[in-house]
């Protein structure tokens, strides 16, 4: 079952927004042809001037655990984190990952 609205940003940004740092993320949706896009026609393009900088969204669920994962990719080279929190306990779980190049690498978090 999924849970993020707009997973694919085929209905462009909303309803994800920059969380962490935000005033320190530029966050835009659209086309790309390098990378081209694993599915839809759509990328999301996050750049964060600052570390820790984030993109998410808050939803709702009432499942015993959710797993979640992400195509990366970064011209410049990138160490993030897939993460996900649970907010009513403040528990999160992250999984790590090094991206260099403009081919996309799968990230998982279970």
């Amino acid at each position: 079952m999924a849970y993020l609205r707009n997973p694919s940003f085929e209905n462009g940004t909303s309803p994800w927004a920059p969380i962490n740092h935000a005033s320190s993320v530029t966050f835009s949706v659209g086309p790309s042809s390098n990378p081209p896009p694993v599915t839809g026609s759509n990328i999301a393009d996050m750049v964060s001037l600052v570390s820790g900088g984030s993109i998410g969204q808050d939803v709702t669920v009432s499942a015993p655990s959710v797993s979640c994962f992400a195509y990366v990719a970064s011209v410049t080279g990138s160490d993030g984190n897939l993460v996900i929190w649970n907010l009513s306990t403040g528990v999160r779980s992250e999984a790590p990952f090094t991206t260099q190049g403009t081919t996309w690498q799968l990230v998982m978090n279970t």
